[in-house]
């Protein structure tokens, strides 16, 4: 699914223990970085999430992943590529 403002964002509705975010692009897509940062919901400031990512390649694609645990109802994480 294409989005054009080349982000996603996910807020937590709900307390969460695990959740694993991945971000999946093929090799001829040019993406220079993918970066997880983390949004204040109050004030919608971002800041980079010091949570390391898994970086995945292949002759066809590149797989970038964070896992994240003991996430709280309201914490908000955004991709932008």
């Amino acid at each position: 699914m294409e989005e054009p403002a080349r982000y996603f964002e996910n807020a937590f509705l709900i307390d969460c223990q695990n959740l694993i975010l991945s971000i999946k692009y093929p090799n001829s897509q040019k993406i220079n970085q993918v970066t997880l940062y983390t949004i204040n919901q109050e004030t919608d400031e971002k800041t980079k999430s010091e949570i390391p990512s898994t970086i995945r390649k292949n002759n066809e694609s590149v797989t970038v992943t964070w896992t994240m645990t003991n996430n709280i109802k309201g914490q908000t994480y955004r991709i932008e590529w």
